[in-house]
């Protein structure tokens, strides 16, 4: 009956509405028992807003409708009038529940592409790691490092170059899917990398190392304070003669872990450090984990070097991740 289309039509501009509402009021936890009310409370009162729009409408057209329909009409009426609550609650619900169905099921689609995206991300930042540390200046400026060591100090203090040179190049190359790791982890395979720079550069380069206790727990993404450090290394100190004091410190500030690695040696007249490699990256893989809740911030310092400044919310590293075996770390010493 054409007359009763308007009465259920309603339901097209409403769906935008309950759609609406449930972007503002989700399920997400802790969200659970206010949504609710506020969906039961709406829900209710589009049911009596319907019911007097259906009373409403039947009035103007009663006289248009034909005799012969008038008495299934008005029992049309007595039954809604039993029903209309629970018919419009169902109605409601449904849409409810196939917009959180559909965004649920979107979400996961979107975190299986982002963990594939985050692995090609881990990958490709192993390898450029890798590659760096097997780059033919690097292990010839290691084993003459070494070589020197040898005649200098005996064979003692050159196998402990050569056994962290090699701890390195294995924790490099070692296969871990892992995407997050626990600072302390990071921070030490930092340190491996840094204290062979060290061997290399001897009295050039010094290192101070400013952690928060509390921040040790707290997962990181893996790999990635090391192409920072190694930028930093590559246009602050290698290039140039002279002393570079390189500092990395980390705490909590607001709910975020904040991590800074500042160096004395760049400055703007220096090699500019390009965004385009590894620092780029690194904005990347922050982007793609975090989206806009991270801050990522690079500038040379007025009084000469160049300061990385990077905020990410302070989550703490899951179990499994402080279970793993290769989580045995060294105190950070200063």
């Amino acid at each position: 009956m054409w007359y009763a289309l308007p009465i259920w039509m309603i339901w097209i501009p409403a769906c935008y509405g309950v759609v609406a509402l449930c972007r503002s009021f989700n399920f997400e936890p802790g969200n659970q028992l206010k949504s609710f009310c506020v969906h039961f409370i709406v829900g209710i009162g589009f049911g009596l807003l319907h019911l007097f729009f259906h009373s409403c409408w039947l009035v103007i057209l009663n006289e248009n409708i034909p005799l012969s329909y008038r008495h299934a009409t008005a029992q049309m009426v007595n039954l809604f009038d039993d029903i209309w609550l629970q018919l419009d609650l169902l109605v409601y619900w449904t849409i409810v529940a196939a917009y959180f169905s559909f965004n649920y099921y979107r979400q996961f689609r979107e975190r299986q592409i982002q963990e594939v995206r985050m692995k090609s991300q881990l990958t490709q930042a192993r390898l450029t790691a890798l590659r760096a540390q097997i780059h033919p200046h690097f292990l010839f400026n290691t084993l003459s490092a070494i070589q020197t060591m040898v005649i200098r100090k005996g064979a003692n203090d050159a196998a402990q170059m050569i056994t962290k040179l090699s701890d390195y190049l294995r924790s490099t190359i070692q296969e871990d899917d892992r995407q997050m790791l626990p600072l302390k982890e990071e921070i030490d395979f930092v340190r491996q990398y840094l204290e062979i720079e060290t061997y290399r550069f001897k009295d050039r380069l010094e290192i101070i190392y400013n952690i928060r206790e509390e921040t040790y727990n707290l997962q990181i993404p893996a790999l990635l304070l090391q192409p920072i450090v190694e930028n930093a290394i590559q246009h602050g100190l290698a290039p140039k003669e002279g002393t570079m004091t390189m500092s990395i410190d980390v705490l909590l500030q607001d709910k975020y872990l904040k991590v800074e690695v500042t160096d004395t040696g760049s400055d703007e007249n220096s090699d500019k450090i390009s965004l385009g490699t590894g620092l780029q990256r690194t904005r990347e893989r922050l982007q793609e984990i975090y989206r806009e809740d991270y801050v990522f911030k690079c500038r040379y310092r007025k009084e000469g070097g160049f300061k990385v400044t990077i905020k990410i919310p302070a989550i703490k590293a899951k179990q499994e991740l402080i279970d793993n075996p290769n989580y045995e770390i060294q105190p950070v010493s200063p």
